[in-house]
């Protein structure tokens, strides 16, 4: 099965974020019980209206922040995931099992955050970026 979804958000800060997945899903037929997924991810977001890098001089405006989750940055994920389902049948409170593994790469990349790791005169340092492979592995059971 191939799947996409959507979404926007907004809020009161005028942070605006669009977000758009993308997977596909291939139940195994030779080997049943088997599942593969595929999934890419991109998120985008603009700025909070408070948010600055860089302020002129303390107390600038009434409301600062310097986090770089309140920045407008963009997100790239891409993964793979294996689970098997099998049934329980010889503990009769137990009505079903699940045993999965998934790993994505991620990437990160911020507009107006400056990596403030590499000191140099401020404004001209690098913008932020980081990159991560998260791997999971769960066992689920359904009673």
């Amino acid at each position: 099965a191939v799947g996409m979804d959507y979404r926007f958000y907004q809020d009161s800060w005028d942070i605006t974020a669009h977000t758009l997945n993308l997977n596909y899903t291939y139940p195994l037929k030779t080997h049943p019980g088997w599942i593969l997924s595929l999934e890419y991810r991109y998120y985008t977001q603009t700025q909070a209206n408070f948010y600055s890098d860089l302020f002129p001089h303390a107390n600038a405006q009434n409301f600062l922040a310097r986090d770089k989750e309140l920045s407008p940055f963009t997100h790239h994920s891409i993964g793979f995931q294996a689970e098997y389902g099998y049934d329980i049948k010889n503990i009769q409170w137990l009505d079903r099992g699940q045993i999965a593994t998934s790993l994505y790469y991620n990437q990160y990349n911020y507009d107006d955050f400056r990596d403030l790791r590499n000191t140099s005169t401020p404004g001209s340092e690098p913008l932020y970026s980081f990159d991560a492979w998260v791997s999971q592995f769960y066992l689920s059971v359904w009673f």
